[in-house]
């Protein structure tokens, strides 16, 4: 005697098929919910991407042939005349890093603090790229410079200019490493230079006049090269050697009452970035709901369609096995 005949004897041959039911019944539920993102998206464990079937579309399969992480494009594509076919690895003390930053201020004088920031460009062996002051209202000027100090003296700069400031308002700062970019030029021109060096040689040995003017022609286009590659080079040094600092500045009238500063612009400004915040914040939560609701009505529906199933198969199964007297 197994163990469902002795269920139904024990409990009734109703109340066994019954159960099954509802146990299956739950497990489907179960099974659907946990951890949704797995049927739509996994990932295997040599670190690629295995597809899965999303919205009907079968995406494909990819898999790490480097290890995780790593991609493999680089495999498939072809080698760059004039560049090394791969660039070797730097040290972190020998890499070449753009540093840019920008700073907007709120000063008393827009005026004196423009003459003060080129006075600390200067006195860091820097200069000053450019500078501009205009009046916005009566008595309130405003004004943009830019400065630019050694890569070595970025952020001291930048934190001696934020003192002029009575409030700063944005600051912004941001590093590119160039240093793949250096190599691959420095790698060019030492190629060219070769090239060069080798027409220089035949030029030395031609005798007609047809081979003298030919190699004369492919002398002038490498040293275009040459000097086009150099002028990169020459560029992409100064912007590392010298970071830039670009700085607005805003002046407003103060208005005094009863000796107290009031700065009504200032408020009205934060109020106006305070309500644009909120604005934001509230069209995103709208977006997110109504482009959540299909999906949340598709999964109800899902859930509602298994347990409909589920209860036409009780019902016939309990037609079919245990009809009524």
């Amino acid at each position: 005697m197994n163990i469902i005949e002795k269920l139904k004897s024990q409990y009734g041959t109703k109340n066994v098929v019954g159960g099954i039911l509802a146990v299956a019944l739950f497990l489907a539920v179960v099974l659907y919910f946990v951890n949704p993102k797995d049927r739509l998206y996994q990932t295997n464990e040599s670190g690629g991407v295995s597809g899965g079937a999303m919205g009907g579309i079968v995406m494909p399969s990819y898999t790490g042939a480097y290890g995780k992480g790593e991609a493999v494009r680089d495999s498939f594509m072809p080698p760059v005349p004039g560049v090394p076919p791969s660039t070797p690895k730097i040290p972190t003390a020998d890499r070449k890093v753009i540093q840019n930053g920008s700073l907007d201020l709120l000063v008393q004088k827009a005026e004196e603090t423009i003459l003060a920031i080129g006075g600390i460009a200067e006195r860091r062996n820097g200069f000053v790229e450019g500078s501009n002051v205009y009046e916005v209202s009566e008595g309130v000027k405003a004004g943009t410079i830019t400065i630019r100090v050694p890569a070595s003296d970025f952020a001291p700069a930048m934190e001696e200019v934020k003192k002029l400031a009575v409030k700063v308002k944005s600051e912004n700062t941001n590093s590119q490493d160039v240093t793949a970019q250096f190599v691959d030029l420095e790698a060019q021109l030492k190629n060219y230079k070769a090239e060069e060096e080798q027409y220089r040689q035949i030029m030395a040995k031609a005798v007609k006049i047809e081979d003298v003017l030919n190699v004369a022609s492919r002398l002038a286009e490498v040293r275009g090269r040459i000097e086009q590659t150099q002028g990169q080079l020459n560029y992409l040094s100064r912007q590392v050697d010298m970071s830039s600092i670009s700085v607005s500045l805003t002046s407003e009238a103060e208005v005094q009452v009863f000796g107290i500063v009031w700065r009504p612009l200032t408020i009205v400004k934060q109020a106006f970035k305070s309500l644009l915040e909120s604005l934001v914040q509230l069209t995103n939560s709208i977006i997110f709901f109504v482009f959540g609701l299909p999906v949340l009505i598709i999964e109800v529906l899902l859930v509602a369609l298994v347990v409909w199933l589920l209860w036409k198969i009780f019902k016939w199964a309990r037609r079919k096995f245990f009809p009524e007297r």
